[in-house]
């Protein structure tokens, strides 16, 4: 079975298409290639729920009601998919470059910023087996194979004994546990905090050893660690401290020192944001979508102006916290001047599409079609291509990848008169490329819209290309970036640490 056809089975498999002889093929294929396994794991860890939860649409919530919109996709079916994933790595026979010890895990790194580990207390790369950990920086967010997602920040040490007990020596941790992980235990000194499948709050004062528990919603109950009787029962909005061998009751601990899934990828973002192409003479214009009466344009040596928003209203982006612009109608729409002539131009952006409402549904369109304008669509057929008036642009030279809705993607393109090619570019991968035969024009894209075309009152019998889906950050450059820069700028701003899209 080649990779194509995995994919597509992948994909058959989690809308429930395939038959019974169907799935024994594919759990035959998985069992076969360590790359099918991961392929397999990152599948489901990522459809069944990074999506949902890092596609949360409410701001940051007030204390105990700050997450109570999250709602975990089919935590069992992600359970499952791990205990699949270890099942096959302990059958799977050694080789080379795959061994058990380099296959099997209790726990993945789903997210991070700017973690740093000590050195003789680190993971094997995202992958943490049975062992001690000091987090001396950052942020970072695990996924045990049960399902239950723990986040903490720097300075943290802690031991993961199972898939359901791990140890707290001191700081602070926010767990959500499913129903798959009902059981999960947090041990701090004195007492053991066992989930009855819900979310909560803990931290443990390094000096003391004292913990305090705070139950965001259902019930925990606190534990003797030898005798696994029963202290106290804590449930949602209630909180509990426990130190000197005694529980008592306590205040809300301040929830805003805690980190969550959405805090680490919006923090990780904003560190990069900083440095965005500060060293970067040939980045003409970036747009970090900033919630502001027109789209601000934050490059160091910028030559586009800002934005004039027109309909389009700012919704939440990649993650709780940062914005990004909804266009859903047909007059939604953000005016953009890209002044000068050039030999070569790069665009690049992140979109969550709904649907393809027009045979070409724009990113970037000039006003017009004079010599230069510059248009950057997808089409209806989800395909997606740039071209400029004044050169003859042949057919694609492969085939295009298609461009998926519903989820977070990012999207490049290039144009090059000096190498006599134009370029798209999906997650970070060449979805398709164009031979440019020069005339006479240089790029110049000049007045422009995002997300629609055409300039003041449409031109009669002109088609619709209004876009619908989202948009959040925009880049573009004055010259035609290499595949490996479009690596990079995905890797930078991608959802999660695990994130990643096979598109059709």
């Amino acid at each position: 079975m080649d990779n194509a056809e995995f994919h597509e089975w992948l994909e058959r498999l989690n809308d429930d298409e395939l038959s019974a002889a169907e799935r024994e093929q594919l759990m035959s294929a998985i069992g076969s290639e360590q790359q099918k396994q991961e392929a397999f794991l990152n599948h489901y860890m990522l459809a069944a729920a990074l999506e949902e939860q890092l596609a949360i649409d409410a701001e940051r919530s007030p204390l105990n009601s700050r997450l109570r919109n999250w709602k975990p996709i089919l935590p069992w079916g992600i359970a499952a998919a791990l205990a699949l994933f270890i099942l096959l790595s302990q059958f799977m026979p050694d080789t080379p470059d795959s061994s058990n010890e380099k296959t099997s895990f209790l726990a993945l790194l789903v997210n991070e910023a700017g973690a740093q580990f000590s050195d003789e207390n680190a993971p094997d790369d995202i992958r943490f087996q049975k062992g001690n950990y000091k987090l001396k920086a950052g942020t970072i967010h695990l996924r045990f194979t049960n399902g239950a997602d723990v986040v903490m920040k720097a300075p943290t040490a802690f031991e993961i004994n199972d898939g359901f007990h791990m140890r707290l020596h001191h700081g602070r941790i926010w767990a959500m546990a499913p129903p798959s992980a009902q059981g999960f235990t947090v041990a701090t000194p004195g007492v053991d905090y066992e989930d009855l499948g819900t979310e909560f709050a803990i931290s443990v004062d390094r000096h003391t050893g004292a913990s305090k528990l705070h139950v965001i919603d259902g019930q925990v109950d606190a534990r003797h660690p030898d005798s696994k009787d029963l202290i106290s029962s804590v449930t949602g909005g209630q909180s509990l401290r426990f130190a000197n061998g005694k529980p008592e009751q306590t205040d809300t601990p301040d929830l805003k020192s805690y980190s969550t899934p959405g805090d680490i990828g919006f923090l990780r973002w904003q560190q990069n944001r900083a440095a965005f192409g500060k060293d970067d003479p040939d980045l003409i214009g970036y747009y970090p979508f900033t919630k502001s009466n027109s789209l601000l344009n934050e490059a160091a040596n910028a030559i586009t102006g800002n934005g004039e928003i027109h309909g389009a209203r700012w919704v939440s982006g990649r993650w709780p916290g940062k914005q990004a612009l909804l266009f859903d109608r047909d007059t939604d729409f953000v005016e953009l001047d890209i002044p000068g002539k050039y030999e070569e131009l790069s665009l690049a952006t992140w979109v969550k599409l709904d649907r393809f409402d027009h045979s070409h549904n724009s990113i970037f369109n000039s006003n017009g079609w004079d010599a230069g304008d510059v248009h950057w669509t997808i089409h209806r057929n989800r395909s997606m291509q740039i071209g400029f008036s004044g050169a003859k642009i042949s057919s694609s030279s492969q085939s295009l990848k298609t461009i998926p809705t519903n989820q977070w993607i990012h999207i490049a393109s290039t144009l090059s008169l000096s190498s006599g090619k134009s370029c798209v570019y999906l997650n970070g991968e060449l979805a398709g490329a164009r031979q440019i035969e020069r005339r006479s024009a240089m790029i110049r894209p000049g007045s422009g819209r995002i997300g629609n075309w055409l300039e003041g009152d449409r031109i009669d019998q002109a088609p619709m290309r209004a876009l619908r889906g989202k948009m959040d950050e925009l880049a573009i450059w004055k010259r035609a970036l290499t595949e490996v820069e479009i690596k990079e700028l995905v890797e930078a701003g991608k959802p999660s640490a695990l994130w990643s899209i096979e598109s059709k």
